[in-house]
């Protein structure tokens, strides 16, 4: 789905050690040697429908991110971390990053069609091969049905698009919070990253 806004705010959970890889590097890519061995032909078929909309040649997997959850442009809640994240993944140090990205890096789908897809590699093990009628994922708007979230993938995730970040805290919390109500600044090795929305 392409949008015609010059930016769009997403966000995404990663593990707290993003954070340190923006700060020294500028910007953090994914490898294929960090994404589950079962999801991978999903995963490189999402890559590539990233890579046709962005026009960038890659053999990266993508960032994975939200857009609308439960609502349009909604943010992610707690229930959302605690559906998707093992407890040993947010015992392990996770975060939630606040992006404003690029309207043309981003590319939107429906959540609730992705995982029908990823269901179907899953039990083949392999891409379908009916591949076009899965695309209808990514139609204008991409929610499929009032229950349905936008999902969206990224080619890496630039530093300067970053906007704030909490720490991903899920015990003693209501799942139907936001998890960017809690006003927490983590401490950050790089003042330009230790910003966090009041």
């Amino acid at each position: 789905m392409r949008t015609t806004s010059d930016i769009i705010r997403l966000w995404t959970f990663q593990h707290y050690s993003v954070v340190e890889m923006l700060h020294r590097n500028g910007d953090y890519v994914p490898i294929w040697e960090t994404t589950p061995t079962d999801y991978r032909p999903a995963y490189r078929w999402m890559a590539a429908r990233l890579h046709e909309v962005i026009g960038l040649a890659s053999d990266t997997p993508p960032v994975w991110c939200w857009h609308s959850c439960e609502q349009l442009l909604a943010p992610p809640t707690v229930g959302t971390a605690a559906a998707l994240l093992s407890e040993y993944e947010i015992e392990q140090g996770m975060v939630t990053f606040e992006l404003d990205v690029p309207a043309d890096m981003a590319l939107l789908s429906s959540y609730h069609e992705w995982n029908n897809f990823l269901d179907a590699c899953l039990e083949r093990n392999a891409v379908p091969v009916e591949t076009d009628k899965w695309r209808n994922m990514f139609h204008v708007p991409p929610l499929l049905h009032e229950a349905d979230d936008i999902q969206a993938v990224l080619p890496r995730i630039d530093s300067k698009w970053l906007n704030a970040v909490w720490p991903l805290r899920i015990e003693g919390r209501d799942w139907a919070e936001p998890v960017t109500a809690q006003r927490y600044i983590p401490h950050l090795p790089d003042k330009s990253l230790n910003r966090c929305s009041s």
